[in-house]
């Protein structure tokens, strides 16, 4: 999937309902620059392990999304699978190993991992926030849409991003809630007016009702992004 929430993916239409195309993320490994991680190695005394084992992790893992390290991912799951072990079982450290697996497209456990954190946290935090966004595109991905679109409510209440009410407004489509996925898009594009997965997915579902706000909509578009990102 997308490395970030910016990326909305390429869209595809099929009988009218569409689907979202995604790519595992692969971790670059050409010119990766030299990191020192002395630091998150070197012990604290008088700091439980697994305390310590859970801040290395999820230190490691943010590393390893902005920067080329070789190995990141796993040594970043390392620590956290320990830390877990080790009695540090907290939404954080489920949330990033639902990322991890996520990021190295194992769907099974980031499936697993996520609902955990989940269960551990039911306040709006950024570490439920992460874990509603996994199992809620892992649900759409899979055509759960049912599942899918609760994740993606609770998702559009608690953070107003693009990327929430895009996914929200396709899984609506599929349950042919076509006028909910006509106000989820349009909200998605308030938010981020030049994404051109929004633009097509509204467009599609605009001229497959024969909408006369259609001809506007993809005029509109144009002119925003160019007349050959929006064909």
């Amino acid at each position: 999937m997308p490395k970030s929430p910016t990326e909305l993916p390429h869209v595809a239409f099929t009988h009218h309902r569409i689907g979202v195309h995604t790519e595992l993320s692969q971790t670059a490994t050409r010119n990766a620059p030299t990191v020192t991680l002395t630091e998150l190695t070197t012990p604290v005394v008088g700091i439980p392990e697994a305390d310590q084992q859970r801040s290395r992790g999820l230190a490691l893992l943010q590393l390893s999304l902005k920067s080329d390290i070789p190995e990141g991912l796993r040594l970043a799951r390392d620590e956290l699978l320990a830390a877990w072990d080790g009695g540090a079982r907290d939404a954080a450290v489920a949330a990033g190993l639902a990322r991890i697996a996520t990021e190295i497209g194992w769907t099974e456990k980031a499936l697993e991992w996520s609902t955990i954190a989940l269960q551990l946290d039911s306040a709006p935090s950024e570490e439920r926030v992460a874990a509603l966004k996994i199992r809620g595109e892992l649900a759409f991905n899979s055509g759960r849409y049912e599942s899918a679109l609760k994740d993606f409510e609770e998702l559009t209440i608690a953070r107003r991003e693009a990327r929430h009410w895009f996914y929200r407004g396709m899984t609506e489509q599929n349950l042919n809630q076509t006028d909910n996925a006509v106000r989820s898009l349009r909200t998605s594009l308030e938010i981020d007016p030049r994404n051109p997965g929004a633009h097509a997915a509204l467009g599609a579902i605009l001229d497959s009702r024969k909408d006369q706000a259609a001809e506007q909509h993809h005029q509109a578009a144009k002119r925003l992004l160019g007349p050959r990102t929006v064909n």
